[in-house]
């Protein structure tokens, strides 16, 4: 069935045992620099186990019932206003209630280069979960997103480009603005975590304001590891997205993330995960075009 270029997104409605869904599909346009390619609506029957998995970046917002949503390490509740954040490639679960069904509204991303970037950008590569207390920003811009899409206009690809951009931007300074308030929140967001800055103990209890003692105390209730170790595999994280951009060279990737010597940077990548930074971005690059 051919794609109108008139109504880009196509309404389509099916059900399972478990759920019924209205899903609005389309296929963004290559010039579009944040392609939002789906909207659609879910309704989970009582009792229901539901996995999930997108190759997308997938926003899903609870608007009604509760129930469970797991990560591989973590659970989080599902209440009315939570918005969960499904990263690409990776396998969830929705647990829900057997007292009420569960009813969602998702947003789905194209998974890209761009998008990539602006979520790393945004603070948002690491967040998986938004409590109902950021109801109101996620409620107003998928009752945008769902506007525009039910315009279905010739331009909605460009608006849904510019709106979720303007969000993204928003959400980050909101999340940001939050993580402040807490010494590791201002850690983990950004505001202290340098990759190429040399950290020892000493100078980052000093700079978060605290004891060396409560700085290892914290980091061990949190993190299960000291200071410097959460420190190293932040800087692995940061490689492996670094190594996902095709045009940097593994001694740029190395020197961002704080190593003089590549040859120390590639044996401690190899150490962590079985295998050379460039042999996981041949890995990566590969995966992505399957």
């Amino acid at each position: 069935m051919e794609q109108s270029a008139a109504r880009p997104f196509r309404e389509i409605r099916h059900s399972g045992a478990f759920f019924r869904e209205t899903l609005h599909l389309s296929t963004p346009p290559p010039e579009c620099f944040l392609a939002l390619h789906s909207f659609g609506e879910s309704l989970f029957h009582r009792g229901a186990r539901v996995p999930l998995c997108s190759p997308e970046w997938v926003f899903q917002r609870i608007t009604g019932g509760r129930g469970i949503f797991a990560t591989p390490d973590e659970r989080f509740p599902l209440t009315p206003g939570a918005v969960c954040l499904m990263h690409p490639r990776i396998k969830y679960q929705i647990l829900v209630s057997r007292e009420e069904c569960l009813r969602k509204e998702f947003i789905g991303i194209s998974n890209n280069v761009v998008s990539s970037g602006i979520m790393t950008l945004a603070g948002l590569s690491g967040k998986t979960f938004f409590p109902p207390a950021a109801a109101e920003a996620f409620g107003n811009y998928f009752q945008a997103v769902k506007g525009k899409i039910l315009e279905n206009a010739p331009e909605t690809h460009s608006l849904l480009s510019g709106l979720s951009y303007r969000f993204l931007e928003q959400l980050s300074l909101s999340e940001k603005a939050s993580a402040r308030q807490k010494p590791l929140g201002r850690l983990l967001h950004g505001d202290l975590f340098e990759p190429n800055r040399r950290y020892t103990v000493e100078s980052l209890a000093r700079t978060l304001g605290t004891s060396k003692r409560t700085l290892n105390r914290l980091f061990q209730k949190h993190f299960q590891c000291p200071p410097l170790e959460f420190l190293i595999r932040r800087r692995m994280e940061y490689a492996k997205q670094l190594l996902a951009i095709n045009t940097l060279f593994v001694q740029d990737v190395a020197r961002e993330c704080g190593y003089s010597s590549p040859p120390l940077f590639i044996q401690e990548f190899r150490r962590r995960f079985g295998m050379t930074p460039r042999r996981y971005r041949l890995q990566k690059l590969g995966g992505e075009r399957k």
